[in-house]
Formats: structure tokens, C-alpha cells, sequence
């Protein structure tokens, strides 16, 4: 029998507030290794709405972009934390 994503969730959800951390400063500006990715990437595959509206997210992505597991992770927690609920950027 398959497990549901929901219980996935919830067990691995035991050890995470879901909270949000205190503010960086890469929480609102892209840093140079995020603009040096998105420099090499095609004009025409830009993720402008990702680098405008949420450049922590997009720096995070450029930090990880190597780490296959660890960017795994971090999409499963972005994916199903309650806080993305219903935010445009993810639908």
C-alpha cells in the first residue's frame, strides 16, 4: 500500500516550527553567486518572477543548485509547508 504524501508530511514535520527565521540579507536582494547563475542560464529561461518576488528562495536555489539531495529537501519543505499555502508564486 502507498503511503500519502500526508503522512510523509506529518512525520518528517515533527522536527520543523515552520516558522519563519529571522531576516538576512539575502532575504531581499539577490546575492552575486544567484546573479552569476541566472547570468549563465538562456535570456529566454530566466525566472524573473522567482529573482523579483522572492529572491531568498532564488538565492537558496543557486546555493544548492549542485547538492541533488539537499535541493530535494529543500523543495519537499518549500512544497509542503503550511506558509505556501495558496501564494501565487507556486501556482
Amino acid at each position: 500500500m502507498l503511503q500519502s504524501p500526508e503522512s510523509f508530511v506529518c512525520r518528517d514535520a515533527a522536527d520543523c516550527t515552520w516558522e519563519r527565521g529571522s531576516p538576512r540579507l539575502e532575504d531581499d536582494q539577490l546575492l552575486a553567486h544567484t546573479q552569476n547563475w541566472l547570468n549563465a542560464m538562456p535570456r529566454g529561461a530566466w525566472p524573473v518572477r522567482l529573482k523579483r518576488d522572492v529572491p531568498r528562495i532564488a538565492n537558496e536555489l543557486s546555493r544548492l543548485r549542485d547538492e541533488s539531495t539537499a535541493l530535494d529537501a529543500y523543495f519537499e519543505k518549500l512544497e509542503f509547508s503550511p506558509r505556501t499555502q495558496g501564494r501565487a508564486f507556486l501556482q
